[in-house]
């Protein structure tokens, strides 16, 4: 019994680190080799796209302090 829960553990365990490595591997692939972009994340980029939105927008101060902090577009 103990075997086979050790087996299946093994079999988890590996299935979860193919996963991350596919994964890294698509995201450095997606960011054309750019490792320092990689693993800081893609939230640099959401984040520059927020502020140039919100900056650009004429509505800027009602938006800052009217708008719904999230929102869902369709």
């Amino acid at each position: 019994m103990i075997g086979w829960v050790v087996f299946k553990g093994i079999g988890y365990a590996a299935q979860m680190v193919v996963g991350t490595y596919e994964r890294i591997t698509y995201f450095y692939y997606l960011y054309e080799g750019n490792l320092v972009r990689l693993l800081s994340s893609s939230r640099s980029d959401y984040l520059s796209g927020g502020m140039t939105s919100f900056l650009n927008d004429p509505k800027a101060g009602f938006t800052f302090f009217f708008r719904p902090r999230f929102s869902v577009s369709a």
